[in-house]
């Protein structure tokens, strides 16, 4: 008894969003559709490359935002011991240290974008290295902070009564794709 391909598509996140896997084989395009120079694809690549890493990073940012303001709101209104868990020590030090990494990430992602917009108007400046740092720095910081908040609703986080579930599902792809 096997699992089906399908069966594992549908497991991890983005799941609104169609993936397949395209193979050219043996195929001549006229001139009439060649997009640049031949043997040029690699220049368009890299340029293509820059928004779609700033639009990885904006994501994961909105993401990483989502789950915190979940994590807070829960966090103010579950109670142990008689009091909110937001008085305990450790999830409010779980909180500020998220916090300080959502907004050095979006930091480096709105300095990366940026940069981009200066190269888009003609600017020598080339911000790939620029967008392709914000795009791993804040890709991952969505892991880390979609993991605390999970830690911070605790059993309940991983159920699907809140999004969080789905936002970890989601975060996991981010720092893979692009």
């Amino acid at each position: 008894m096997g699992v089906k391909i399908e069966e594992v598509y549908n497991l991890l996140g983005f799941r609104g969003m169609g993936t397949a896997r395209i193979v050219f084989k043996d195929i001549e395009v006229p001139d009439k559709y060649r997009v640049g120079e031949v043997n040029g694809g690699s220049m368009i690549f890299n340029h293509m490359m820059v928004p779609e890493r700033l639009t990885s990073a904006a994501g994961a940012l909105g993401t990483s935002r989502a789950a915190l303001e979940i994590a807070i709101n829960y966090s103010t209104k579950r109670k142990a011991f008689g009091m909110p868990i937001r008085s305990f020590q450790a999830i409010n030090f779980k909180i500020a240290e998220s916090v300080a990494k959502l907004d050095a990430a979006r930091a480096l992602v709105y300095t990366a974008a940026k940069a981009a917009d200066v190269a888009a108007e003609g600017s020598p400046i080339d911000p790939r290295r620029l967008v392709s740092e914000a795009k791993f720095f804040a890709t991952e910081t969505c892991w880390e902070v979609v993991n605390v908040a999970m830690q911070i609703l605790g059993g309940i986080g991983y159920t699907q009564i809140y999004p969080i579930e789905r936002l970890l599902r989601d975060a996991r792809l981010a720092p893979i794709w692009t």
